[in-house]
């Protein structure tokens, strides 16, 4: 009798970590394709939305074998759901189209439940966390060794990079934005790009934990400011100088650090003719006043349309008839807060706001990290968040990306056990020191 209670529990643990394992695969498969994918659909099949579906209950299964699963935590999963479904229901009342209101419906539960992915992924303990950063720099970096390799095929081929967008929009479906420096070279914007600061932050301060040598943390480096200079977004260049000053300024001072901003100068020098003619016409009058312009319109219009109906909003999918950004989705604008200000209310913005003020607890000081350490944390966050007022990607299942990693540096351990702790790639049975759980 005794020897089947242990083989029942022997055959239970070895199916947890089966589950565990398999979920951990999936979550790599499903971030590696948000940050990759330039949208869900390869040639008008959306394998984004497939595997979502495949993980979602698989994430439901793991939720539950964490025996973490309070009274509380369900009566969230089903409640948030709830309330934007509400919203759904009130642009109906507006008369707004169907289809608009469940397709923003659609992006803000997969930004949600993305979210949660995460934190399931990483509520096992500082190696998993480490490991699921490190899913979200080397996708990102990929997908910045992507754009290096258009713009180079652009340059051997003597083709603008409009054209190779073209392509990509013919196999994804979706048109980048795009813009030609007069020469082979020009702009080209991945969704993903926004994520681009947080990951420079991610290596600059965690390089150690995160187990990059210096040689190949200062190429990573190399290749996403490359991409973020190339992605032509005068808010993402900022926001990038500023995660390269809190990365270096918390950052182990070593001779990487030293290294990094040898290498980087020298660089910059090499290419500065180039690199002063592409700032110059990015802040030249007649492309800096025709996106002002745009964005002023946006600002008055959906102002006025938030002051119509302030408490509540006009739901999710309502817009503005006197600007219209998307022939695609009228719901859609560059000032993606604002709009979804107006489409929900001061309702809903402050359940929007309390769901991620519990979502990132853990930028409050603990294990080890002091108020400075949680600021620079919490400037990242502010940062990504304050993007939404001048590009559409703060509400997206890409952006759940930029969202659940700066939560799982601020779950990160950071006393002397946590920072050394062993990391192989191949996380154990679950220890359980971090803080960041959804619940």
């Amino acid at each position: 009798m005794i020897n089947a209670m242990q083989g029942f529990r022997e055959q239970a643990v070895s199916g947890e970590f089966g589950l565990r394992k398999l979920f951990r695969r999936m979550t790599a498969v499903y971030i590696l394709m948000l940050v990759l994918l330039p949208s869900g659909s390869i040639f008008g099949f959306n394998v984004k939305i497939l595997w979502f579906f495949l993980l979602l209950p698989l994430a439901v299964r793991f939720f539950f074998a964490q025996r973490q699963a309070t009274r509380f935590h369900l009566s969230l999963l089903f409640a948030i759901p709830g309330f934007l479904f509400c919203w759904l229901l009130i642009s109906q009342v507006y008369g707004f189209e169907p289809a608009f209101a469940i397709d923003e419906y659609k992006y803000l539960i997969t930004t949600i439940l993305s979210c949660w992915f995460a934190a399931l992924f990483c509520a096992e303990g500082q190696t998993e966390t480490l490991y699921f950063i490190r899913i979200v720099v080397f996708s990102e970096v990929t997908a910045s060794l992507v754009k290096a390799l258009i713009l180079i095929y652009a340059l051997v081929r003597g083709v603008s990079v409009i054209e190779v967008a073209d392509i990509i929009k013919h196999i994804f479906g979706v048109s980048l934005m795009t813009a030609d420096f007069e020469s082979a070279l020009g702009r080209i914007q991945f969704i993903s790009d926004g994520l681009i600061p947080v990951c420079i932050f991610a290596a600059l301060r965690y390089r150690k934990q995160l187990r990059f040598n210096a040689a190949s943390a200062i190429v990573m480096i190399i290749l996403m400011l490359i991409s973020d200079f190339f992605s032509f977004s005068r808010y993402f260049w900022g926001f990038t100088l500023l995660a390269i000053v809190l990365g270096l300024a918390f950052g182990r001072k070593d001779f990487f650090q030293f290294s990094l901003i040898a290498i980087l100068s020298a660089v910059s020098l090499l290419s500065l003719p180039f690199v002063t003619q592409v700032i110059a016409l990015r802040y030249s009058t007649t492309v800096v006043d025709y996106s002002d312009q745009e964005r002023i319109r946006q600002v008055g219009a959906l102002e006025d349309l938030f002051s119509s109906s302030p408490v509540f909003g006009h739901g999710l999918g309502s817009y503005t008839t006197r600007v219209i950004r998307n022939d695609e989705t009228y719901w859609g604008y560059e000032n993606q807060l604002l709009a979804l200000a107006a489409q929900v209310g001061v309702v809903g913005i402050a359940l929007l706001s309390a769901l991620t003020i519990y979502y990132f607890r853990d930028l409050w000081p603990h294990h080890g990290r002091g108020w400075m350490q949680s600021c620079a944390l919490a400037m990242m966050l502010v940062g990504w968040i304050c993007a939404g007022f001048f590009n559409p990607e703060v509400i997206s299942s890409a952006a759940s990306v930029s969202y659940s990693v700066i939560a799982a540096m601020a779950g990160l351990n950071e006393t002397e056990r946590g920072i050394h702790e062993r990391f192989d790639g191949n996380p154990k049975p679950p220890v359980r020191e971090t803080r960041w759980r959804f619940r």
